[in-house]
C-alpha cells in the first residue's frame, strides 16, 4: 500500500481539524457521528 502512496495513486483521506490529547472524547464523538471524514489527528500540545 505504501508503494501506491508514494506514486501518488493514493491519497490518505484526513479530517481537517486536529484534536488536543486532552479533547479525545470530543474527537472520538465527531467520528460516531460522521462529522469527521477521513482519520482524526490527535496532538500532544496545542
Amino acid at each position: 500500500m505504501a508503494h501506491l502512496v508514494e506514486n501518488g495513486r493514493l491519497d490518505p483521506l484526513l479530517a481537517q481539524e486536529t484534536f488536543a490529547f486532552v479533547e479525545r472524547g470530543e474527537a472520538h464523538r465527531r467520528l460516531e457521528q460522521g462529522e469527521a471524514v477521513g482519520k482524526v489527528s490527535l496532538v500532544r500540545d496545542r
